[in-house]
């Protein structure tokens, strides 16, 4: 790499696509041999993905943050972290690490600087200017998607020539070679965080009325439950449409390659997404996807061909898609995995992904 110490830093390093993308890094990082030269920083949430990424053999940090509700002390602590620390670049990803660590970044003159952001918010007055300082800090400010850059633009939170569209680096070489056909009963997954915004509730009140329609060749798996509060909460709304035969929750885990394999369709019903990294996980290993269109999907996904887009987030729509893929033919699904495979083709491999990263610290250079 030759350009001293890199550090990844992000709010988070438990479950989610965030942190799937971490892992990735580390492990394209780990066949290099550079555990000395790489380490990862969270603000919160160590979890799985920074027990994952200590077993490459890379330092990972957690600084155990309250960052919204003790804003200034979190800064502090940002500070002195990368203070005591021989950085040469910093690449924050999220909202949390790039507005805190520009910050820190530039008190302790790290040389170099490149954002990632990896979603679409609403941002307060205070936020959207602090925000907006930040990034402008940066030498480069990656996005995850088209329409997160256009958000950035339109928003003038960063400098036009300094975007760049990154996408999330994916280890392609894991192709699934289990592609299920069809059977009596399809098989639907959501993998990923239990939060609010994943609109968990259209997804499971759908499948119930599908379900009092008559149609019940179903069978959901939610995974990524995290605490008993969350799978209470999920358990709940399982039980208010009378689903607890079609519908299984199982606890977030590494191993999510199992389930999506054992899957026909990734499903999610997200108010807003970003990055969505379970979805170009899911269809790198062939397996099409139904979802809300937000954030990445419908940059990748052409419905009715190679996945399938509700049009809005209204209960009819949303249980039009699903009914579909529940009502799809052998034929119809098979043709479908194949057009996914294609289009899992044009997905960044994390080599790509870390050699953008290293032209920025080139270009920086001269």
């Amino acid at each position: 790499m030759g350009d001293g110490t890199r550090l990844h830093m992000t709010y988070g390093l438990n479950i989610g696509g965030c942190e799937t993308q971490m892992f990735n890094l580390a492990q394209e990082y780990a066949k290099r041999g550079l555990q000395e030269e790489v380490i990862f920083c969270s603000f919160s949430l160590s979890g799985i993905a920074a027990r994952k990424i200590e077993a490459l053999g890379f330092q990972v940090y957690c600084l155990s943050l309250d960052i919204w509700g003790k804003p200034l002390r979190s800064l502090l602590s940002v500070i002195r972290f990368l203070r005591d620390k021989d950085i040469e670049l910093l690449i924050t990803t999220g909202l949390e690490a790039n507005m805190f660590g520009c910050l820190a970044a530039k008190v302790v003159h790290i040389s170099r600087i490149v954002t990632e952001e990896i979603g679409i918010r609403s941002y307060s007055i205070k936020q959207r200017i602090i925000l907006r300082l930040s990034l402008r800090m940066a030498d480069y400010n990656f996005a995850v998607s088209k329409i997160v850059l256009k958000n950035l633009l339109d928003q003038k939170l960063i400098r036009k020539e300094r975007g760049y569209i990154s996408y999330a680096p994916l280890d392609l070489k894991r192709k699934s070679t289990n592609l299920l056909s069809l059977e009596a009963k399809v098989n639907l997954l959501y993998l990923g965080r239990i939060h609010p915004e994943k609109n968990l509730e259209l997804l499971i009140s759908s499948l119930g009325k599908i379900r009092d329609g008559n149609y019940n060749n179903f069978q959901l798996e939610i995974v990524g439950v995290q605490n008993y509060d969350e799978r209470r909460l999920i358990e709940e709304i399982v039980q208010l449409h009378k689903l607890e035969k079609f519908v299984m929750v199982f606890d977030a885990t590494s191993n999510t390659e199992q389930h999506i394999d054992g899957c026909n369709f990734l499903v999610q019903s997200s108010r807003t997404e970003g990055m969505g990294f379970s979805v170009l996980e899911a269809m790198s290993r062939g397996r099409p996807v139904i979802s809300t269109n937000v954030g990445i999907v419908p940059e990748i996904i052409d419905s009715g061909v190679n996945g399938l887009i509700s049009k809005s987030q209204s209960q009819s729509d949303y249980m039009s898609v699903l009914l579909t893929a529940i009502l799809m033919d052998r034929g119809e699904y098979d043709a479908m995995v194949n057009r996914v495979l294609e289009t899992s083709l044009s997905f960044v491999e994390t080599s790509t992904y870390l050699a953008l990263i290293d032209s920025m610290g080139r270009k920086t250079n001269s």
